[in-house]
């Protein structure tokens, strides 16, 4: 190990929440990986920031993190689609 943290990033239009567990769980048996984020996060539907992030912390198997802006973002695509 270099001591550099990697976090590796998915794109939600090719990977879908279950891919991102799978992955994430198979990476962590190979590395010490303690996170990862989605790109072109404002274009997720309402209600798709919390699934990712949800398989995020299933594939990391961390139950203690909560992400904040997951609630925020889908309030905001909620609002704009009435």
């Amino acid at each position: 190990s270099l001591g550099v943290p990697v976090y590796p990033g998915f794109d939600a239009n090719t990977s879908s929440p279950a891919d991102v567990t799978s992955q994430l769980e198979a990476w962590g048996k190979q590395c010490d990986l303690n996170g990862a984020f989605m790109w072109i996060y404002d274009e997720f539907t309402p209600g798709e920031a919390a699934q990712y992030a949800t398989a995020i912390k299933a594939g990391l198997n961390d139950e203690s993190y909560t992400d904040p802006m997951a609630s925020v973002h889908d309030n905001h695509a909620s609002n704009a689609l009435m």
